[in-house]
């Protein structure tokens, strides 16, 4: 949302977002089901509330940080522009009322390519554990759980999450920004029995890479806003 008296300031609702998503996957894995997620591509206005147009920002934190909880599926609200009701203007969508593709579409598809990349990570998958770095916005413990990867931000950043993530043989680390605004430096530092290949590339429209390494030192990314680092690991 924007806070319309503070300059239309962008407000996320952190807590609900990262909580809803803990409670649908909680229910998922003891319904042995799966869980849908939405992405909010509607600009509209109800009230004083106002909810900004979908930037590319927005919808990898909403898309990434779902499949980070093991989301099989994503839903846009919505493609097509509403008509607007007594209650409820809505001003824009991915697609207007005339049947125009607007920017949100084409954001949309490019983080839609992405997710179509790293469907074999994805599809089928299963959270084990995760956690926040930074402000810990869904309540949960703030401090690393895992022994495979301890993950830092500088002091004072927004911080992201970071979820463990079993697929079959294979095992993944997932960190997502919080950060929808601001570029964040991430450090990641490796258990000495863990051997890692980064799957996101480090520039946009590179590679990941190509084989498992052993990092002797710690390793630092920088995440764009609203940005996302898939690691595939291995134990010795």
């Amino acid at each position: 949302n924007c806070n319309l008296p503070d300059n239309c300031k962008i407000e996320v609702d952190y807590g609900t977002f990262y909580n809803d998503l803990v409670e649908f996957s909680r229910r998922a894995k003891n319904s042995h089901g799966v869980f849908w997620a939405y992405a909010q591509t509607m600009e509209y206005l109800a009230g004083h509330s106002y909810c900004p147009a979908a930037l590319e920002a927005y919808l990898r934190l909403e898309i990434f940080s779902a499949l980070a909880f093991g989301a099989q599926g994503i839903v846009y609200w919505t493609y097509l522009q509403r008509e607007n009701s007594e209650s409820e203007v809505f001003l824009s969508a991915l697609i207007d009322r005339h049947g125009n593709k607007t920017p949100g579409w084409y954001f949309a598809q490019r983080v839609n390519a992405e997710v179509k990349k790293y469907s074999d990570v994805f599809v089928n998958s299963q959270l084990i554990t995760h956690w926040h770095v930074g402000v810990d916005y869904s309540r949960t413990q703030i401090f690393p759980v895992s022994r495979f990867v301890q993950v830092s931000v500088p002091e004072g950043a927004e911080g992201c999450l970071v979820s463990l993530m079993k697929n079959g043989e294979h095992n993944y680390i997932i960190i997502v920004s919080h950060d929808v605004v601001n570029y964040q430096t991430v450090t990641m530092t490796f258990a000495t029995d863990v051997s890692v290949k980064f799957l996101t590339p480090t520039k946009s429209g590179g590679n990941g890479d190509y084989g498992f390494s052993n990092p002797l030192v710690p390793v630092t990314r920088e995440l764009i806003p609203g940005g996302y680092i898939i690691i595939e690991y291995k134990i010795k």
